[in-house]
């Protein structure tokens, strides 16, 4: 017989999470002490969907169990400096 709070430990098991993260980066010398770097970084890279770990409090039978959310999509970024 199963009451409520006599379920295992970890029974509720979420998504699994795989993650692509990337970056590069290049130098330009401009004169002998004068240099510009330009950094690009992508996070999610395969834009693959991490959902977040689905509700767990019984209390609302018509959420538990439920995934609402998402980690965030690709993200890309640039970045220029300025050395000397």
């Amino acid at each position: 017989m199963c009451v409520f709070g006599s379920a295992g430990r970890n029974v509720i098991t979420g998504p699994g999470y795989v993650n692509l993260d990337a970056g590069i980066s290049r130098r330009f010398r401009l004169t002998e002490r004068l240099h510009i770097t330009l950094d690009a970084q992508a996070f999610n890279l395969s834009n693959t969907a991490h959902f977040d770990m689905p509700e767990r409090y019984a209390d609302e039978p018509s959420l538990f169990g439920r995934i609402l959310s998402a980690k965030a999509p690709r993200q890309i970024q640039f970045g220029l400096r300025l050395g000397f």
